[in-house]
């Protein structure tokens, strides 16, 4: 319309006349009749038009506002709002850059936006890329179906690689990329499985109103697996294989005349909590290591815990929960009632062998790592977002720990033969926080408890002036942090 405008002020200048202007005027035979050389306005338009072009283009400044790029086209003003800022030499919308190694390159060839059905789970295996979806019903999966198949590359419009870790002893990364990621009801679920940490990158929004669930203590089918962890968690000690992860809990010990000690719990933000000591000589299973540094670069799950001294059965230690980080070079939202993200450490095993104290607890394990990164992150008061440790087993009674809970109280060891947590055999108490220490496994005989497993780590990463509103239960405590924009 403004160039509209210009354009009629031009011509009438030029001594342009409207239509039904009068035969009387002088004018008439001289501009509007044909000459012999031609119409006598032709010359004239052309440099009139491209000087109200130039008029235009100069009112239109292409350039940065803040988080504001504006473009011009013909001389026409179009603004965006850059989810990561703007700037650059030639003004553009700039991109948040990924922790931990992982390239927005990956989202070159990805086509796919995925949606979790309600009432269904999607199950994404880090070791193979393999996306599956079951029908999830009273805590039973059935009825699979595939959402993407296994292998490296692009498979069903999903992308996936795995990128070893630079940090000795750590799990590599699992990484999809997808264009957009929604959970949109508190009935879809999605888990996370298998030996690497998990990432999944989107180019789009990430929305959490569901449950994400990585933690210890389920197969890739949802069964029960006590020893199994989240992805690219440690595993917990069994009667063949001691406890795996960044800090695995040690073994109980005992035997030949020495009272039989329950496991440690695993590692991750602290020490798990030891195992109980016996009366005799025999020694305390101590916790072994701390890991995952708070800005979780490199990415890891918790440490598995320890098993109690052999026996039959075997009191096996908890498995870890995983490592899982969330990517979005737009915005992540994790908000209603039925909105969680979990990386639990398991509960250790009790020791099975009820009335005879000849067995102690298995170690919890640790909570994992969870980290979710976007230019903007909101996390509302409804929602849940937690790593917490598993309770250790207890000694002398068939009473496992609990998994760590999703809110902000610690998970309680295997209660005592005496059916309290303070007894002879009661498991340790998971860490939920630096302060709230895993606490040990009760001692003072033959058949300890088990210690309890280590909070994990939670980190928020945004865009520096870009909203951040983190609310709702977040246990462990969160650290924050920024990510470059380029």
């Amino acid at each position: 319309m403004r160039a509209s405008a210009l354009l009629l002020v031009s011509l009438i200048g030029c001594g342009f006349r409207p239509s039904g202007v009068s035969d009387s005027d002088p004018d008439a035979t001289v501009i509007d009749a044909p000459d012999a050389g031609g119409d006598i306005d032709a010359p004239t338009d052309a440099p009139t038009d491209a000087a109200i072009d130039a008029i235009d283009a100069s009112t239109c400044t292409p350039g940065c506002t803040g988080s504001i790029l504006t473009t011009c086209s013909g001389g026409t003003p179009t603004t965006f709002d850059c989810p990561a800022g703007c700037g650059g030499a030639s003004p553009a919308c700039l991109i948040m850059q990924p922790s931990n190694g992982v390239s927005t390159a990956d989202l070159a060839t990805s086509t796919t936006a995925i949606t979790v059905p309600s009432g269904r789970v999607l199950v994404w295996n880090s070791g193979t890329g393999e996306i599956v979806s079951w029908v999830h019903s009273g805590g039973v999966y059935s009825a699979p179906q595939t959402v993407r198949g296994p292998n490296a590359g692009i498979v069903d419009g999903v992308g996936f690689r795995v990128v070893p870790s630079p940090a000795a002893g750590a799990p590599g990364l699992g990484v999809w990329s997808v264009v957009s990621l929604t959970m949109p009801d508190g009935a879809s679920w999605m888990d996370f499985r298998g030996p690497n940490a998990a990432v999944v990158l989107a180019a789009g929004p990430i929305v959490v109103h569901g449950w994400i669930d990585a933690a210890g203590g389920t197969n890739l089918d949802g069964t029960d697996c006590p020893t199994c962890p989240g992805a690219g968690g440690g595993t917990g000690a069994t009667g063949g294989a001691t406890a795996t992860g960044c800090a695995p809990g040690g073994n109980g010990g005992g035997g030949a005349g020495a009272d039989e000690t329950g496991g440690a719990g695993g590692g991750m933000m602290t020490l798990g909590g030891n195992g109980g000591g016996g009366s005799i000589a025999g020694g305390v299973p101590a916790a072994v290591a701390n890991c995952g540094p708070d800005t979780l670069i490199p990415l890891t799950g918790g440490g598995g815990g320890g098993r109690g001294f052999n026996g039959a059965p075997v009191s096996v230690g908890g498995g870890g929960g995983g490592g899982l980080q969330l990517t979005s070079l737009t915005s992540i939202e994790v908000s209603g009632a039925g909105a969680l993200i979990d990386a639990a450490g398991e509960g250790g095993d009790g020791s099975g062998d009820t009335g005879n104290a000849t067995q102690g607890g298995g170690g919890g394990g640790a909570g994992g790592g969870l980290l979710l990164e976007a230019p903007s992150i909101n996390v509302t008061a409804d929602a849940a977002i937690t790593a917490n440790g598993g309770g250790g087993g207890a000694g002398n009674a068939n009473n496992s720990g609990a998994i760590g809970r999703s809110d902000s109280t610690r998970a309680a060891g295997g209660l005592s033969l005496a059916g309290d947590s303070t007894s002879l055999g009661a498991g340790g108490f998971g860490g939920i926080s630096q302060s709230s220490l895993p606490t040990g496994g009760i001692g003072g005989g033959d058949g300890t408890g088990g210690g309890g497993g280590a909070a994990g780590r939670i980190r928020f990463n945004s865009v520096a002036g870009r909203p951040r509103n983190i609310a709702g239960t977040i246990s462990p405590p969160p650290t924050t942090g920024t990510r470059p924009a380029q």
